[in-house]
């Protein structure tokens, strides 16, 4: 597996390593080497309408569920 070119996501700041999935997908399928699966997914990001904060707490909680 290709190394990504940063640690952690360009969105929230999650560390890629700890992502469940990853990393996010392109779409066609690829992985991305910038954002996490919590925030990007088929090329696009999810939550488009919430805030940064917002982002954060989601990720926040996803990596204590961990």
């Amino acid at each position: 597996m290709e190394k990504p070119c940063t640690t952690q996501c360009q969105s929230c700041g999650m560390p890629l390593d700890k992502d469940p999935q990853h990393g996010g997908t392109e779409k066609d399928g690829s992985k991305s080497k910038l954002y996490c699966s919590l925030c990007y997914k088929d090329g696009a990001f999810i939550g488009g309408d919430c805030t940064v904060a917002q982002m954060q707490d989601i990720v926040e909680e996803a990596m204590k569920k961990q």
